[in-house]
């Protein structure tokens, strides 16, 4: 999960400034997030305690509001990121 989410923080702060978005590397980058991602969700899914069980998702309010609280996350924690890499 640690490679996955660093691949992909890698891949978005690289793009466009190191590289063309639909370069090679990027290419390479972003399919290897989702693979990792992928193998993220079978490991996951079949494991006796996952991170975060699948039921989670699958009731309406919960789902909503892990959504919501994404959205909050990216929001609040995405400026602290970026910013100070471009100032």
């Amino acid at each position: 999960m640690l490679a996955a989410v660093g691949l992909l923080i890698f891949g978005l702060l690289e793009g466009g400034q190191a590289w063309p978005w639909l370069s090679r590397e990027s290419c390479i980058v972003f399919g290897l997030t989702a693979l990792l991602l992928i193998a993220i969700f079978r490991v996951e899914r079949h494991a006796a305690e996952p991170v975060m069980p699948g039921w989670l998702w699958r009731r309406r309010v919960l789902g909503g509001s892990n959504i919501a609280m994404l959205g909050m996350g990216l929001v609040m924690m995405a400026p602290n990121a970026y910013l100070p890499t471009f100032s």
